[in-house]
């Protein structure tokens, strides 16, 4: 579960390294989980990836600190929360 303004760290090779959730693609609510499409703010980059501070990219989320319980009862968890960003980035017109 990843709020609003969380600092995500980025496990792709666009060059972000740390990007922040500003908003959840085709749900109406202030929380995403692991598979859902958001947003992302990039916050740091390194110079000479192909993202840059400051844009707006699109993100899939694939870890969180917070448990998954499976139907086996066993709890899978991690020690930080990653997205992967998607595509490139959004164009606004």
């Amino acid at each position: 579960m990843v709020q609003l303004r969380s600092r995500l760290d980025v496990a792709d090779n666009t060059g972000a390294r740390m990007a922040t959730m500003i908003g959840v693609i085709g749900k109406s609510t202030l929380y995403a989980g692991i598979g859902d499409v958001i947003t992302a703010n990039v916050k740091e980059a390194s110079a000479t990836g192909t993202v840059k501070k400051g844009e707006v990219v699109r993100a899939v989320l694939v870890r969180t600190k917070q448990p998954i319980k499976r139907d086996d009862g066993s709890l899978l968890r991690f020690s930080v929360t990653t997205v992967r960003s998607c595509a490139s980035t959004i164009t606004r017109s």
